[in-house]
This record gives C-alpha cells, structure tokens and sequence, in this order.
C-alpha cells in the first residue's frame, strides 16, 4: 500500500485540519480496484483504518480464491 503511504504523508502537509482522514479515506478508496472500491463504496468505512482493513480482507480473500483454483 505504498501509495496510502504517500498520499498519507503528503496529506499531513495541508491543513485540512479535522476531515483529513477523511479525505485520505475517499481518496484510497477511490484509486482501489475496481471490486474493492464497489465493495468499499457498498460498505461505506466510517473511518481510514476500517477503510484500510476491509481493502486488506478483500484482496487477501481475492488471493485466495484465485490460488484455490
């Protein structure tokens, strides 16, 4: 997720104050994977933790669904 960590660090030199996480949070979820954003979108994370925890769980079971095969 090197592009969370870049964007976060560039986020953390603007002053958007209270809503930056959750700017960083819309902004993760939309540059995903088509199929993890619709899931994302349908799940609508409250925060960027559970934002970034649902995209991990998605392509992990992805991985491994794709492996079983």
């Amino acid at each position: 997720m090197q592009f969370f960590t870049d964007i976060s660090h560039l986020s953390n030199q603007c002053e958007y104050g209270k809503i930056r996480e959750d700017l960083v949070r819309d902004k993760l979820i939309m540059c995903l994977r088509r199929e993890i954003k619709e899931k994302l979108i349908l799940e609508q994370p409250k925060t960027l933790q559970g934002a970034l925890e649902t995209a991990q769980r998605i392509e992990t079971i992805n991985c491994e669904l794709r492996s079983a095969c």
